[in-house]
């Protein structure tokens, strides 16, 4: 990975967590870790993430579900697509929660999307006829309406991808 890759990699999250710096008023401080591209560490770094937002007196009960539930969408379609579940990768994220909103910064050295760009989570079923519903697709629906913005870049061939729910005060 070259040098100029280095700067978009967060290092591992401290030992204290964001919860512990949200609760001694450290708000807008980003959070960092570092997780294996594993489903059982997806839902535990997704949990925390919800926690942290929780914690935070800024954020209402609804948008820190949301960002629960969108964060682990994203973190499986990382390990599930980007590594094809190959063992020993790594993802990084990162956490900001501040007066704008809670933004989750995703990052991974798997494979790009396709066409270097996001799905865009339209999906075009008839909802009355369930034999034909598709099997997937409905996690980037979910991410893209609930989300206030998501943005993906590719860069140093690492794929990043920012989450960003809003606070409305």
């Amino acid at each position: 990975m070259s040098t100029t890759s280095e700067q978009h990699r967060p290092s591992e999250q401290p030992s204290a967590g964001p919860s512990a710096a949200i609760a001694a008023g450290q708000s807008g401080t980003p959070w960092h870790y570092s997780i294996p591209a594993r489903f059982d560490d997806v839902a535990i770094l997704a949990q925390q993430i919800g926690d942290a937002c929780h914690a935070a007196d800024i954020v209402d009960d609804d948008t820190a579900d949301l960002m629960h539930l969108c964060v682990a969408e994203a973190l499986n379609n990382i390990v599930e697509h980007a590594y094809r579940e190959k063992p020993g990768r790594l993802i990084f994220a990162d956490l900001r929660i501040d007066a704008e909103g809670c933004e989750v910064t995703l990052i991974d050295e798997g494979r790009p999307m396709p066409g270097l760009t996001l799905p865009d989570g339209v999906m075009d079923f008839d909802e009355t006829v369930l034999d034909d519903l598709p099997e997937g697709g409905f996690g980037w629906m979910l991410i893209h309406t609930q989300m206030d913005k998501v943005d993906y870049q590719r860069r140093d061939n690492c794929n990043v991808l920012k989450l960003l729910k809003t606070i409305t005060q």
